[in-house]
């Protein structure tokens, strides 16, 4: 299939037509199996759809609910994601939205690494944010642990203490320029 126009493809006619479905019959949140871009692709211009045209959703939902409601196998149809009311892309009940980088001294010292990491590997990206968000709370803990020394000894390459945490907004920052937050749901980062 040619690359697909979401808005086009929901209000076709034939968006429930057997193996050409406009969303993913086994589970919501995976891109339909027609659809030729990443998983990340799919959740974002599926969420933007909604952002956009909440009605022209809500429509699509229920039909697409009807038709889960009379299948016998126990199949998700609930969204995991979401755009806040600024239009970023975030997943339904994270509080960890945020990954913070706090240093010591000025945060900008670590740009160039930090555009590097986001352009060129997928050290932070949506993929790991998604493994990031099924792990418990000690293996979160030691997630960030490990890749903390990760950037210590690979990416920043300094003796320098600094901290890694998520966080649900940039509330936790001091705004002194030590701090460096990274969306990776959304693939943005800011220094503050």
């Amino acid at each position: 299939m040619t690359k697909i126009n979401i808005e086009e493809w929901f209000s076709s006619p034939k968006r429930w037509e057997t193996e050409h479905e406009c969303l993913n019959m086994e589970n919501i949140n995976e891109k339909p199996y027609t659809y030729e871009g990443s998983l990340e692709d799919w959740i974002k211009e599926l969420t933007t759809f909604i952002f956009l045209y909440p009605k022209e959703w809500n429509r699509v939902l229920s039909e697409y609910k009807a038709i889960h409601s009379k299948q016998k196998q126990k199949k998700c149809d609930r969204l995991d994601f979401y755009r806040d009311d600024e239009g970023y892309l975030r997943k339904v009940g994270e509080k960890d939205t945020l990954l913070r980088f706090r240093f010591e001294s000025d945060s900008f010292t670590y740009k160039n690494q930090i555009a590097y990491i986001m352009e060129e590997t997928k050290i932070l990206s949506f993929d790991e944010y998604l493994k990031y968000c099924r792990l418990n709370e000690k293996e979160r803990m030691i997630y960030l642990q490990r890749l903390k020394g990760k950037f210590r000894k690979e990416i920043f390459q300094t003796q320098e203490e600094f901290q890694v945490s998520f966080e649900t907004d940039y509330d936790s920052s001091d705004f002194n320029n030590r701090d460096i937050y990274v969306d990776m749901l959304n693939n943005t980062y800011v220094f503050l």
